[in-house]
């Protein structure tokens, strides 16, 4: 029993002092469980509000200075100017999708049978995904007199970022279902997600002068360190959150426990494939959500072309950073209402059609102007998707499995975003409007599985009842 943990964390953990660290990290002490449903209900009611402000707060903050520095346009721009391998700049995309996505599936099964999930969000949460931030200003400075040990800071911080946010991904959504009833949970992340791209949109203007005020790499020094503030601020509000009590079904979820192994490789895979024959219409939508994630495939990518094939200032890119915000607050906003009332397959079909037709328009440009409604329209599919792919998996799975649902979906989700920008890497290299006329249809083909092949799980809850 002196192995804590094994695999994923290290198999040296075997000192008392680095026992009780990872105890502290990922456990809620002696937190006594709930007794009755009755009690976890009033509890949360009674934390209503105050959970509401401060999620809502560290949210919106942390999106905000996300979306002010935009992985879809600000920072490929950033390391374009350090590289022009088409891989290089791709891998900021096979971070930001596959590294959220793919180490969710390794921990859904540890964090399952932790009873608490506040700890692992704010506690290992902080060191894994918010301090690695703070190394963004830090290569953006480097990189006037050393720029290929920039470049590699700068790619391993950031990929450093989002594996750590994926880490912890399963706790945190299994925290905030918890939290927030199924009929207030969509109009929560819709209004959170939407007041942090409006904030990202202003701070996405303000960039826009910052690149055109400063020189590089000072300007993107300013802008990385305003995204690093808020990312730590958000983290602020996130640590005061309160989690509601939680009814602990067997030994196996003591609030106390921690995992004296964490999920082997083949463990998991076999544990998906169980899952996968006992539920079958979660596997459809499974099948369609990594192709979700395979249409991704030429994100990283708009931005650069546009530059490469107009000539357009930081400024000009900046701007379109804005139009993707904008869509992107509408889409987050629209997606949670019309969640709430119609369930989550349809905001995914409208992100779907949206991102067609944004690629679609990329594909047939022939002037700068094209790309605001592109990037518009790709924004608004990236906020409803970030809306309800997220929730989707939580209305499939059965309360006590919700992490393993959600870390599934989102691992499969990584492996399409894994192999997209590698593909699209590829594919760049031969031609960009080959790459867009190929991310077209894959998604076309995702709007159709969407609409014949998924059925929305809470029309499955009805017609089972």
């Amino acid at each position: 029993n002196r192995d804590l943990v094994s695999g994923t964390i290290g198999r040296s953990v075997n000192e008392p002092f680095a026992r009780r660290a990872v105890h502290w990290l990922v456990t809620d002490g002696n937190r006594p469980p709930a007794t009755t449903e009755t009690d976890v209900t009033a509890q949360r009611r009674a934390a209503m509000r105050w959970n509401r402000i401060f999620h809502t707060a560290d949210g919106a903050i942390y999106w905000a200075g996300i979306n002010a520095v935009s992985y879809n346009t600000i920072i490929p721009l950033f390391v374009s100017k350090l590289t022009d391998s088409p891989l290089l700049i791709g891998l900021v995309a096979v971070f930001s999708q596959a590294g959220w996505y793919l180490p969710q599936l390794f921990t859904a099964g540890a964090t399952e049978r932790i009873g608490y999930k506040r700890p692992i969000v704010v506690r290992l949460g902080f060191l894994v995904e918010r301090v690695p931030v703070l190394l963004w200003p830090i290569a953006a400075l480097l990189s006037l007199r050393a720029p290929e040990t920039a470049l590699t800071i700068f790619l391993v911080a950031f990929g450093a970022h989002f594996f750590g946010a994926g880490i912890v991904a399963p706790a945190w959504q299994d925290l905030i279902a918890h939290t927030f009833a199924l009929r207030v949970r969509g109009r929560f992340f819709g209004l959170t997600t939407f007041l942090g791209t409006s904030l990202g949109a202003v701070g996405g203007a303000l960039s826009g002068r910052v690149l055109g005020a400063y020189r590089f790499p000072f300007d993107f020094a300013i802008a990385f360190a305003c995204a690093a503030v808020c990312v730590q601020l958000s983290w602020v509000f996130l640590a005061v959150t309160k989690e509601p009590p939680r009814i602990v079904e067997s030994a196996d979820t003591a609030a106390t426990d921690v995992p004296t192994r964490l999920p082997q490789q083949h463990t998991s895979c076999a544990a998906l494939r169980a899952l996968l024959r006992e539920d079958r219409e979660f596997a459809q939508f499974l099948v369609v959500r990594t192709f979700m994630g395979l249409g991704t495939l030429g994100f990283g990518f708009v931005a650069i072309y546009a530059v490469g094939t107009f000539g357009l200032s930081d400024t000009t890119i900046a701007l379109f950073t804005v139009a993707m915000l904008i869509g992107e607050a509408l889409g987050n906003i629209s997606a949670g209402h019309i969640a709430d009332q119609r369930g989550h397959r349809v905001p995914l079909v409208n992100a779907s059609v949206c991102v067609t037709l944004a690629f679609t328009i990329v594909w047939l440009a022939n002037a700068p102007a094209w790309f605001y409604p592109a990037f518009f329209l790709m924004g608004y599919a990236i906020g409803a998707g970030r809306v309800s792919a997220m929730m989707i998996a939580i209305e499939y799975a059965p309360q006590s499995r919700t992490p393993t649902y959600v870390g599934v979906t989102n691992t499969l989700a990584g492996a399409g975003g894994l192999v997209a920008p590698l593909l699209g890497a590829a594919l760049a290299a031969t031609s960009y409007r080959a790459l867009f006329a190929v991310a077209a249809a894959v998604n076309l083909f995702v709007v159709a599985g969407l609409l014949f092949v998924v059925n929305d799980p809470r029309t499955l809850r009805r017609a089972r009842h």
